[in-house]
């Protein structure tokens, strides 16, 4: 996990399911609902449940796809928001033999 801020941070999860439809939200963005698969900070696979933007879904996203994701803390909880960016490790200095 990669911390972006105090509040939130990003990972990679695999795109469990999602809903047929979409729906709007209170700003009347779409979305979907979706579950999602990820270690969490003590290395333990966990599923929960998240958001997918619709503009995000367009791109095409798959079941079984692993995703950028983000989770935001709030004061009502945690949203956690998949990105239509397939993920994949960042690469290191050894990759290359630096």
């Amino acid at each position: 996990m990669k911390t972006i801020s105090a509040t939130e941070k990003q990972f990679i999860s695999k795109l469990i399911s999602f809903s047929n439809e979409p729906k709007p939200n209170v700003n009347g963005t779409m979305f979907r609902n979706a579950t999602v698969e990820f270690p969490n900070i003590n290395g333990e696979l966990i599923t929960r449940q998240a958001i997918v933007y619709e503009k995000n879904f367009s791109y095409g996203m798959q079941k079984g796809f692993e995703y950028i994701t983000k989770a935001s803390k709030t004061d009502e909880g945690v949203i956690i928001q998949v990105s239509h960016l397939q993920g994949a490790e960042q690469a290191s200095a050894e990759d290359f033999g630096f």
